[in-house]
């Protein structure tokens, strides 16, 4: 018969994860307290794009939305396109990004020198510097 125990490691509960690491075998459930709290954010920010692909001259608008400011700095959307093989991926930020309470606006037009294949926009949002991403594709002629 194999035995399964699942131990918590929390603040509160280093006993019974001191007790486990020495040995001593646990037959009884292991709980954390009533006051535990998860670390996940109860919002993140999304990004979306008007369009998923498109070649030179096409135009793309992101929206950014639940997107707090990043603590005072500029707002910022960095574009990380495709790289043709031997080359190092180009990477450029987004000028003219507009804001709206927790909302980013910007317009991304693909360029001649961008290479074919696809990219990932990524915007920095709030005081922890949380990412919002989204991927786009550029299309050979």
């Amino acid at each position: 018969m194999f035995g399964f125990i699942l131990l918590v490691c929390l603040g509160t509960l280093n006993v019974a994860c001191g007790t486990h690491s020495s040995g001593s075998a646990t037959t009884g459930p292991v709980s954390a307290p009533p006051h535990a709290l998860t670390t996940v954010a109860p919002t993140a920010p999304l990004m979306s794009v008007s369009i998923a692909q498109g070649t030179v001259g096409t135009q793309v608008l992101l929206t950014v939305t639940g997107c707090p400011s990043h603590g005072g700095r500029p707002d910022q959307i960095t574009w990380q396109g495709a790289a043709p093989p031997g080359a190092a991926p180009a990477s450029r930020e987004l000028s003219g990004i507009q804001r709206n309470g927790n909302e980013l606006h910007a317009t991304y037009t693909v360029l001649p020198a961008d290479a074919a294949g696809q990219g990932i926009f990524d915007a920095v949002c709030g005081s922890h510097a949380d990412h919002a991403a989204a991927s786009f594709t550029v299309v050979a002629p």
